[in-house]
């Protein structure tokens, strides 16, 4: 694995290697990673990151920190602190003032980012033997040559990578309108996030409402059509009383015409 892919595969990740003392996700983790996986060594257990160069072996060439010095891309950079546990972090670009590096838990709590630094409290830094790379291969002068062009290379490619990864960002934070940093978009979608989780609540709640008046509303069509049944059904009844009173009349009529007509008859017979 080369750096770039190395500072791709944990770019924005907190690793655990087994490597810190006493708590997790410590500075020398993601170096005892680095190891492993890049450098093909074995990883120093046990130790602070102050006293990386005096317990990590001979398989590694310590440089002292000097006015003019300037580390390689890959060496790993040992910073001294006044508490005696210090910081180490690996060198990615930089000049004799300033440097980029590739850091976990720096500031505190922090996952693996790319940091800037000075060179203040920068003790110095280690760098693999060409010969023990991987350990116990001892590599011809065309070879470190090929080797060196690829390592360029990669250098080359990961900084495009980071160029356009710094234009994305940029294009990013414009469109969601915030400070152009990966933070400050991390901090944007976490509060899209939150703002998605709100709407999903809200959105659940208007079902269970909606599921409140569709009930409602059946409820209500049902009584309706009882309603109606009990209307037509009275309609029904009162059809049949009109029905009987029109016969009833009827025969009231039929009884006042006999009434008439006897009527007649008894004044004819009487005159």
């Amino acid at each position: 694995m080369t750096l770039n892919e190395f500072v791709s595969k944990y770019l924005g990740k907190f690793v655990e290697a087994g490597g810190s003392i006493n708590a997790l996700n410590q500075c020398v983790d993601i170096i005892n990673q680095y190891l492993v996986e890049v450098l093909d060594q074995p990883k120093l257990l046990g130790t602070n990151a102050q006293d990386f160069p005096a317990k990590i072996g001979s398989n590694y060439d310590y440089f002292l920190n000097t006015p003019s010095g300037v580390p390689s891309p890959g060496d790993i950079v040992i910073f001294k602190s006044t508490s005696g546990i210090g910081h180490i972090s690996i060198f990615i670009e930089g000049t004799a003032s300033l440097f980029k590096s590739f850091d976990q838990n720096y500031p505190l709590g922090s996952p693996c980012k790319i940091v800037s630094h000075n060179y203040t409290n920068v003790l110095g830094w280690l760098r693999l033997k060409p010969q023990t790379m991987p350990a116990g291969k001892v590599y011809s002068e065309e070879e470190m040559t090929k080797m060196r062009l690829e390592r360029d290379a990669n250098w080359k490619l990961y900084q495009e990578a980071v160029e356009d990864g710094k234009t994305v960002i940029e294009k990013i934070s414009i469109k969601m309108g915030c400070a152009n940093s990966f933070e400050a978009i991390v901090a944007r979608i976490e509060a899209v996030n939150k703002l998605d989780g709100q709407l999903e609540d809200a959105i659940s709640e208007a079902r269970k409402q909606q599921e409140l008046h569709d009930q409602e509303k059946a409820d209500l069509q049902r009584q309706i059509t009882e309603l109606k049944q009990e209307v037509e059904k009275q309609q029904l009844e009162n059809k049949s009383l009109l029905d009987r009173l029109e016969r009833l009349e009827g025969k009231v009529t039929e009884t006042q015409k006999k009434e008439s007509l006897l009527d007649r008859i008894l004044k004819y017979l009487k005159g």
